[in-house]
């Protein structure tokens, strides 16, 4: 059984989706309808950047759907796409998989990524908070250096925000909590030999509690939005699991702006379904690292070129090239 994948923040890099562009029609509406919707020259953001510009949060989700969704659709056109039975995406990718199932149009999930991007960006001053990748230790005894640091620091909060593989759990919180974690990490007794405590280049800390003020913004905003019943299942961030109904998944969205992302959760809960096999559809390849860290004996596929594309069509029904 097959599952796709859909990337979050930070595979976004200049260049991405331009091999959907200039092999498919759909492609190339896509973008341009996109365009129109959110009055963001998105062939030149995503093509040409600058990386500044692209890499700002209210930018680079929108960038990053449209190209997830355009890759979903143009592989559609191409194959049988019901060979992909379940849908999850990490963090903002989550929207992707609402498309890719139906549950909202794609133009209605870019306007809400634009405004999820802006809401949270919002958030916290700049310079005030952060997010730094804990690699070593259980998200077991991550959730317990947070607490070890908060206690010890008096600085709050710092909290577990994206619970990757087993060996990777992102941190999310105030910058004096994470600075003091940085200086003083090597203190705590964890049970891993080698531990690295990794700061990221990140604008705020996002699902984190000091993401509320977003989470109550795209509470009013989704409430504007129609939800429908999704075709496909769909793996949620916030419970690990899949979910129908049309309102769950509208709250289990709005939750996920300040929850953690229980990506490794997810994974190990498609596994248990019976999914053996994974398609990434997006830019570069982090699910497809972080799959390897989880099972590495899961096959994982791509549709970054016309090579790939054939692989699918190998394995699927599917209709000569357009």
């Amino acid at each position: 059984m097959w599952a796709a994948l859909f990337p979050g923040q930070g595979s976004q890099t200049i260049g991405m989706g331009r091999f959907y562009y200039e092999q498919f029609q759909t492609a190339r509406r896509l973008f341009e309808s996109a365009s129109d919707e959110l009055k963001i020259n998105f062939k030149k953001l995503c093509f040409e950047g600058p990386e500044e510009e692209l890499t700002l949060t209210q930018n680079a989700q929108p960038a990053i759907v449209l190209v997830s969704c355009t890759a979903w659709f143009c592989l559609a056109e191409e194959t049988d796409i019901n060979f992909l039975k379940y849908c999850a995406g990490h963090s903002v990718g989550e929207y992707s998989a609402m498309v890719a199932a139906g549950v909202l149009p794609l133009n209605s999930a870019l306007r809400a990524v634009r405004q999820r991007g802006l809401y949270m960006s919002e958030c916290c001053p700049p310079g005030e908070g952060g997010m730094s990748a804990l690699i070593g230790p259980s998200p077991k005894e991550a959730k317990s250096f947070c607490q070890w640091v908060e206690k010890e620091s008096g600085h709050t909060p710092l909290e577990t925000a994206n619970f990757n593989s087993p060996e990777q759990t992102v941190l999310s919180g105030s910058s004096r909590a994470l600075d003091w974690a940085k200086k003083h990490y090597q203190k705590y007794v964890f049970s891993s030999a080698k531990v690295r405590l990794i700061p990221l280049k990140v604008s705020a800390p996002f699902h984190s509690s000091l993401m509320e003020p977003a989470r109550k913004k795209m509470n009013t905003f989704l409430h504007t939005l129609s939800f429908k019943t999704p075709n496909k299942l769909i793996v949620q961030n916030t419970v690990a699991k899949t979910e129908n109904e049309p309102e769950i998944l509208r709250n289990n969205l709005i939750e996920q702006v300040k929850a953690p992302v229980s990506w490794l959760q997810s994974i190990q809960y498609l596994i248990e379904q019976g999914c053996h096999s994974f398609l990434e559809l997006g830019e570069g390849k982090v699910l497809s690292s972080l799959m390897k860290k989880i099972d590495s004996s899961k096959t994982i596929a791509h549709f970054h070129s016309l090579d790939d594309l054939q692989k699918l069509k190998n394995i699927t029904p599917w209709r000569s090239i357009k």
